[in-house]
């Protein structure tokens, strides 16, 4: 009964919100289906998707009980995570996009890792970015994330240093912090930043779990929207009340970078009225 109790204690809700995704969902599902670790369940948010995602979707939870696709009108990633996190019930929450791979290991090396540390709330890992050439690399390659390391709250309000895909976190810290905060373009980076400001602990794992995929009309080649909605996401940590005098500084500091930063992407005011 023991080893029943933890290893339902290392389950995971995998939330995977999907928009007009047909053509990668499929790969996307398979490798969760794949998983070595088998105590996890999969639960898909078809998020007001106008071409083939649902029909693609369907049949992989006529197939296997562990997987779920619940629909609803386009409300935008946020709110179609809190509902993928509001349908499942496993400890651990694992976010997948749909144009994302999960490797064979994920889970498993996760699993491993949690049992044996206890100490930390939040997970991340290495991963390899691949596009449509076929050209590979991984996301980090610095010798600081080349062994298992803690990312702190001061650093991650200079950037956000957790790769999304294939992050984890435990169901607690997501309720205790109050799930994702609704109309924020960065949300990851909005709920890693006021999960670290309410105590929790973050640990960075260096193998490579998932593959990332980047691709045109990618959500993340909006430079100018995602350096606006980093602004406001420090600036509304800052004036949270979250935050110590000095942090809260730093936060505000970090704001008026991105904003600087927002503003040069956007290109000179008229310019394409003068072009």
């Amino acid at each position: 009964m023991q080893q029943a109790r933890d290893h339902h204690a290392l389950s995971f809700s995998v939330v995977m919100p999907a928009f007009n995704a047909e053509a990668t969902i499929d790969e996307a599902i398979a490798s969760v289906v794949a998983q070595t670790w088998t105590a996890w369940e999969l639960v898909i948010v078809d998020d007001g998707s106008t071409d083939g995602t649902r029909a693609a979707a369907e049949p992989w939870a006529a197939a296997d009980t562990r997987i779920t696709v619940i629909h609803q009108q386009n409300a935008g990633p946020a709110a179609a995570r809190s509902a993928g996190v509001e349908a499942g019930s496993a400890p651990l929450l694992l976010r997948l996009d749909a144009d994302d791979v999960l490797l064979p290991h994920c889970l498993a090396t996760y699993a491993r890792f949690i049992e044996q540390d206890g100490a930390h709330d939040i997970y991340s890992c290495n991963g390899e970015i691949f596009d449509e050439s076929g050209a590979r690399r991984r996301y980090y390659g610095s010798k600081r994330f080349r062994s298992t390391t803690e990312l702190t709250l001061e650093e991650m309000l200079e950037a956000n240093l957790i790769l999304g895909p294939a992050a984890v976190c435990t169901r607690e810290v997501y309720l205790r912090t109050g799930g994702m905060r609704p109309g924020v373009y960065v949300e990851d980076y909005d709920f890693w930043l006021r999960a670290l400001a309410a105590g929790a602990r973050h640990a960075y794992l260096p193998e490579v779990l998932v593959r990332y995929r980047r691709h045109r009309g990618q959500m993340t080649t909006d430079i100018g929207r995602i350096l606006e909605s980093v602004a406001e996401t420090l600036e509304h940590l800052a004036a949270s009340g979250a935050l110590d005098a000095g942090l809260a500084a730093k936060a505000r500091a970090s704001a008026l970078k991105y904003s600087a930063a927002a503003r040069r992407a956007a290109g000179p005011p008229h310019a394409a009225a003068d072009a």
